[in-house]
């Protein structure tokens, strides 16, 4: 009886160890449940952040296109306008040559016939 009795009480201990284990591990397995859950809502919201700021960028990528295409679009202005800037110039310049020419030409002949007269 007194073998029973250590044997049975060597089995409670026994069993009172691997329920303490057990428990051990079921805390440690619940912790490592709400980590993965963690993170899994982290990983969502990384996620969602991602898909935005991905979204972000190809409107900003277009918008930049955009302005891109404008600048273009407003060189090719600028050089229009700056030829047609140089032929008024040319343009005045020529008239300008006629003027002071005709000019000239006028003095010459009044001169011309203020001498004739003085004569």
């Amino acid at each position: 009886a007194a073998g029973v009795r250590k044997a049975i009480k060597q089995a409670e201990e026994r069993n009172e160890v691997l329920t303490a284990r057990s428990n051990k591990m079921d805390a440690e397995v619940r912790a490592i449940e709400s980590t993965i859950e963690a993170n899994r809502e982290r990983m969502s919201k990384a996620e969602e952040q991602y898909a935005m700021l991905n979204k972000t960028l190809e409107q900003t990528d277009a918008e930049l296109n955009a302005v891109a295409q404008q600048q273009k679009a407003m060189q090719g202005e600028v050089q229009l306008l700056d030829t047609q800037v140089q032929k008024v110039q040319t343009a005045a310049k020529k008239l300008e040559d006629a003027v002071m020419s005709t000019l000239g030409e006028q003095m010459a002949v009044e001169k011309g016939t203020e001498n004739m007269r003085r004569e």
